[in-house]
Formats: C-alpha cells, sequence, structure tokens
C-alpha cells in the first residue's frame, strides 16, 4: 500500500469517527432538550397548583423564579466546566 493511500484511508477512518461523535452529541443534545420539554410541563403544572392553594407564594412571581434559576444554573455551569477540564487534564497526565 502506498504512503497516500495509507493516509487517505487514515484521514477516512477519522472523518468517520467524527461523524459518528457528532452523531451521538447529536441525540445527546434531543435528549437534552426533550427532558426540558418535561421539566417545563411539570413547573408549569406546579406552579398552576400552588397558585391554587397559595396564591400569594413568591415562587409564583417569575422574577424570583428566575433568581434561583439564574443561581442555580450558574453554579451547575462551573461545575460543569470544572469537571470537563479536570478530566481533559488527567487525559494529559495534568493536575487540575
Amino acid at each position: 500500500m502506498s504512503y497516500d493511500l495509507g493516509r487517505a484511508i487514515s484521514a477516512e477512518n477519522a472523518l468517520d469517527d467524527w461523524v459518528e461523535y457528532a452523531n451521538r452529541l447529536r441525540a445527546e443534545l434531543n435528549q437534552a432538550k426533550a427532558s426540558v420539554e418535561g421539566v417545563k410541563a411539570v413547573r408549569d403544572q406546579a406552579i398552576k397548583e400552588l397558585a391554587k392553594l397559595d396564591p400569594k407564594h413568591f415562587f409564583l412571581v417569575k422574577e424570583k423564579r428566575n433568581e434561583i434559576y439564574d443561581l442555580t444554573y450558574e453554579e451547575a455551569l462551573k461545575k460543569i466546566e470544572e469537571s470537563a477540564r479536570a478530566y481533559s487534564n488527567s487525559k494529559k497526565g495534568m493536575k487540575p
């Protein structure tokens, strides 16, 4: 086998790996989107029920819910990024 043919086959295999990886990411993203929709449905129903039980509850104010969301989102994102960085560093033989 010639050097150029070997490189072409190697490149094709690498491309196939990236396509497979992209398809897995797409599937994970679709699952995450579906999960978000499920959580929204549960949230909306819980808010309706809470409004019946306690119409003055602070959680019925969207701004209050957004404050809770923003805080939780930022903390979760930071943890996820730190975990990803630590994993990446461990693969490179580095300390986090």
